[in-house]
């Protein structure tokens, strides 16, 4: 039978244990207010998640725009096939792309990530688990674990890890073979050559206009050592250049070839890995040909780290474009 004793000290343990809860409740609502409410040194500006789905943004709340769907493209510094099951990994992703597909529009905007951005970069253990971050370039995100799906998954955490209201749908990795591949298919892109290729690819003369056809492709816009100006914003710059013009590319060539997307990613096989299923990769597919194309390079500044070059990000400038790009207004 139980005492009354034992009867009082049961009621003060659950007395306590609803306090500890109230009081847990009260820290965490004074916490979200404090956020809101913080504008010191133009703190005011910034924007968290409030919701899944929400953000307080210059004290309004926008909501994730349901017509828009993203894509993280990643291209990979390595030849090999994607296919291969070593678990040895040194692969870096050179190209990070979030393209944001507006359903409505008909337009995809473009997120173009410096591949030195320095960013909480999660490190893996020996059975994939995410042991720590590290404060370091995205490119190396991708090394991390078996360059299959872990590796891709932890360049989205990389990503994401910039700011908490992007949003990633799915992810495509391309390695290098597949430049040209895409390029040819397209029947190539014409572009007008911005660097002196001279002894790398003597068919690329500055200043010229020019087919790019096979290697000469993914030399355009993979090349850095050897060049004048060897930086990787130089490449990002001629990268975006390329993309417009292959976009404009694929857009006129699937005119002529319906089964241009499908017959594409035939080719590709092998030398691509995404989250999406076979239907969806070819619906993506057929986007790229479809739509209308804008790219943003990601602002911010480029220091010489103790190593390598270390790109450091414009927050507020990254957060009103997420913003724009991916999030609406909440209706009242």
């Amino acid at each position: 039978m139980v005492s009354e004793k034992q009867r009082s000290k049961k009621r003060i343990l659950i007395l306590i244990a609803v306090l500890l809860v109230l009081a847990i409740l009260a820290l965490l609502a004074l916490w979200i207010v404090k956020r809101y409410d913080e504008k010191e040194d133009g703190e005011g500006d910034s924007a968290y998640v409030f919701n899944y789905g929400e953000i307080i943004y210059k004290d309004e709340v926008y909501t994730l725009n349901k017509d828009v769907e993203t894509i993280l493209v990643m291209g990979l510094d390595n030849e090999q096939d994607i296919s291969d099951d070593s678990y040895n990994n040194p692969t870096k992703a050179d190209f990070v792309m979030l393209c944001a597909f507006d359903r409505q529009s008909g337009k995809c905007h473009a997120i173009n990530f410096n591949r030195d951005t320095i960013t909480d970069v999660p490190h893996l253990g020996i059975g994939g688990q995410e042991t720590t971050t590290v404060r370091e370039q995205l490119a190396l995100a991708f090394s991390q674990g078996s360059g299959k799906k872990d590796s891709c998954l932890n360049v989205q955490k990389a990503v994401k890890n910039l700011y908490d209201g992007i949003v990633i749908n799915n992810y495509i990795a391309f390695n290098m073979e597949a430049v040209p591949i895409i390029n040819d298919a397209v029947g190539g892109v014409t572009v007008t050559v911005e660097d002196d290729f001279s002894g790398i690819d003597n068919t690329l003369i500055k200043g010229q206009t020019v087919t790019l056809k096979g290697k000469s492709a993914l030399i355009y816009v993979r090349q850095r050592k050897g060049l004048e100006d060897s930086s990787n914003l130089n490449r990002i710059a001629r990268q975006q250049q390329y993309l417009e013009a292959l976009f404009k590319q694929a857009k006129a060539s699937a005119q002529n070839n319906k089964n241009l997307s499908t017959d594409t990613l035939l080719k590709l096989n092998g030398y691509m890995q995404s989250s999406c299923s076979a239907n969806k990769l070819n619906s993506v597919a057929a986007d790229f040909t479809q739509y209308e194309f804008d790219i943003w390079q990601l602002q911010g500044e480029s220091k010489k780290g103790e190593q390598f070059m270390e790109f450091y990000c414009n927050e507020d400038a990254l957060q009103s474009k997420i913003i724009e790009l991916l999030y609406k207004k909440r209706e009242q």
